[in-house]
């Protein structure tokens, strides 16, 4: 941890980094048999969804990105979070809002239900340009203050699929950050086949987070390792607060390239310049 992170979020990442043997139990074969359970035991318990709660505990938190929904793990640990806060402090004076882009919907299905008792769903449809018209619509209504957060449910993806940045295409990422910069957190977790070199622009220079969390930047062509030394190397913008890693199984797995992933590390960097944005809480 950075000597210039928060003391409470250090004392409680603390408490979550001994949060690595998150499936002792647990063991694949050739066959991945078992990957329901490892994701239930692992994906969705370890050091990094623990970090992801601590730093939505966190009183400035009020926005979330998490880019790619996936099953629901990450963003439910967003919400959990953001509404022990609220609760805690007994307070719903401004709304709290996370966003998550999936295509997939058994992946829609699954994140709903993990999430449903800590969030407000809003499901919405992100593919076409009358559908982020709606969109616009929506993130210009006010929005109630309540204890729960809003999750925002945008079907579809980031930024359109096989499109790179030039040129440019409309998309529901620069809708959503065009009403809502600048983000508090953005968690990056593509899958391995996303090189994110549209999303990440949008990301960084449209959404402005203060905080990028990345998962996965251990994994060999994996978009968070270039995200990981991309922002590394730019000391005067972002700077390394915290590093973790977790481990998928304690026994060795046979196939040489799935060993490669049994271990996953995670890190999170702060923006070290202000944003040169003001927004009301």
């Amino acid at each position: 941890a950075s000597p210039l992170a928060p003391p409470s979020l250090v004392r409680c990442i603390g408490r979550a980094l001994g949060v690595s043997d998150c499936a002792p139990a647990a063991h694949l074969g050739e066959g991945w048999q078992s990957w329901s359970s490892l994701q239930e035991n692992c994906f969705c318990n370890n050091s990094f969804t623990e970090a992801l709660e601590c730093l939505a505990f966190e009183p400035d938190v009020r926005l979330a990105i998490d880019l790619y929904l996936g099953s629901g793990c990450t963003a439910a640990r967003l919400a959990k979070g953001m509404a022990a806060r609220r609760a805690q402090a007994n307070t719903s004076t401004s709304a709290a809002e996370i966003f998550s882009f999936e295509q997939d919907p058994e992946g829609l299905k699954e994140a709903a239900a993990r999430g449903r008792r800590y969030w407000r769903p809003r499901r919405l449809a992100v593919s076409t340009i009358h559908d982020l018209r709606r969109l616009q619509e929506d993130l210009v209504t006010p929005s109630k203050p309540a204890l729960l957060p809003r999750m925002w449910l945008l079907v579809g993806s980031p930024y359109p699929l096989g499109h790179e940045i030039l040129p440019y295409q409309w998309n529901g990422l620069d809708v959503v950050c065009l009403h809502r910069q600048p983000i508090d957190v953005l968690v990056v977790d593509p899958d391995g086949d996303v090189p994110m070199r549209a999303e990440w622009h949008v990301a960084e220079e449209v959404c402005r987070p203060r905080r990028v969390l990345l998962h996965n930047v251990n994994l060999p062509n994996h978009a968070a390792g270039w995200i990981y030394q991309s922002l590394l190397e730019r000391a005067s913008e972002w700077r390394l607060e915290l590093r973790g890693s977790y481990v998928l199984s304690h026994e060795m797995w046979q196939h040489p390239e799935r060993r490669l992933s049994q271990s996953r590390s995670w890190a999170v960097f702060a923006r070290t310049r202000d944003v040169g944005i003001s927004r009301e809480k």
